[in-house]
């Protein structure tokens, strides 16, 4: 955008804002529009600065010159975004992890209806100038294709929105949470995974520098499922479980649904079944959803070591605390189960010294599973 141009936009900004600009103020409107390069939604944005904060263009001149200056996407479109209700942000999200302009009827699932989504495109189009009606083909489209402004997007929109309509608008767009991070995002990310994955073979010292180092990403980069998972891993280790159960759970909305994470979650709830401290009603219900967890895990990755070991535990655990409360051959099914899942779990002896310490565990099942059989089997009666 010309000189001429960007200062006529701001101009038009603030009368509309009921803002007046005096004549000897315009040379410094026109070193703001030097300073953003000319790009529109910079210009609304100082537009918004000098009103809000009751400055004159000179200040603003020395505002953007100072710290904010050069944090370009900081500066330009947080107070935009700030502005935006919900639907608008479902809607600019939905947008900027799209790979082609969208149409009008595509926007709608974002909002309650017609008339809301001609308020939304109004306000992102014409009052922020974040979006673009991309008008070649037969109906109108609309994309974000300022490529700043789509990786500030994908960075800062999901801190805004609650996980599960993040993962919506990922879900519409066609991408995963991964390929949602913009590249530099994505690099930091796998930056900070290499420095502390090693870590939880470490001490507690290396668990908890671990999560201080993960939770500075997490708040850089909110929408990583990797950092999310890795926090559970790393919260388990220092024993805080609500915590590790919270973003494990974070991190499977946010579409790290694999194995492992079902699985490690299925563990910490086992953990927390099994603590004295909670209510009969808690730690059955606990129970029940470390098992669904499991055999989400093995619904994944049938024959899943951690899953078919969680599994079996679980089941163990269900018959210490209601053997009573069932018949004796409800009791059996569960054993056989149980001992089912636990022979499924056990690695090769040959393996890793981790290998051998999850076999110990299981063996150590089994020999509990045994011990109850033995309780409700009548003599001629094998697991």
């Amino acid at each position: 955008m010309s000189t001429d141009d960007g200062r006529a936009l701001i101009e038009r900004e603030l009368a509309r804002l009921e803002v007046s600009v005096q004549v000897a103020e315009r040379p410094h409107l026109d070193a703001i529009v030097e300073l953003v390069g000319g790009v529109p939604a910079f210009l609304i944005h100082a537009a918004h600065v000098m009103a809000d904060e009751y400055l004159t263009a000179s200040q603003v001149v020395d505002l953007f010159k100072g710290e904010q200056a050069f944090d370009i996407q900081e500066f330009a479109y947080a107070s935009s975004l700030k502005r935006l209700g919900a639907s608008s942000l479902r809607v600019l999200l939905f947008l900027a992890t799209s790979k082609t302009p969208r149409s009008r009827q595509a926007l709608l699932e974002f909002v309650d209806d017609n008339a809301e989504l001609t308020v939304v495109l109004r306000a992102l189009i014409r009052k922020h100038n974040l979006v673009r009606p991309d008008r070649e083909g037969d109906a109108p489209h609309f994309v974000v294709d300022n490529p700043q402004l789509r990786d500030f997007v994908r960075s800062t929109v999901p801190e805004l929105l609650p996980p599960e309509e993040t993962a919506r608008a990922y879900a519409r767009a066609g991408v995963s949470p991964a390929q949602a991070l913009p590249p530099q995002a994505v690099f930091e990310v796998n930056k900070v995974l290499e420095a502390t994955k090693p870590l939880i073979a470490g001490s507690a010292a290396d668990w908890y520098r671990a999560v201080d180092e993960l939770e500075e990403a997490r708040r850089k980069y909110p929408n990583a499922p990797a950092i999310l998972y890795w926090l559970g891993r790393f919260n388990w280790r220092i024993e805080r479980r609500s915590t590790s159960i919270d973003y494990y759970r974070r991190a499977i909305a946010m579409g790290h649904d694999t194995p492992d994470t079902y699985a490690h979650l299925s563990l910490v709830l086992w953990r927390e079944a099994v603590d004295r401290t909670k209510t009969e009603s808690e730690r059955r219900r606990l129970l029940e959803e470390a098992l669904q967890e499991a055999q989400r895990a093995l619904d994944v990755a049938e024959g899943h070591p951690l899953a078919e070991q969680m599994m079996g535990q679980c089941l163990v655990a269900m018959v210490e605390r209601g053997s009573s409360m069932v018949g004796r051959h409800e009791v059996q099914r569960l054993l056989r189960e149980a001992h089912r899942h636990l022979l499924a779990s056990l690695y090769d002896p040959s393996l890793s010294e981790g290998d051998k310490r999850h076999n110990e565990r299981s063996e150590d099942n089994l020999v509990r599973v045994a011990q109850l059989w033995a309780q409700v089997a009548l003599p001629n009666e094998r697991l």
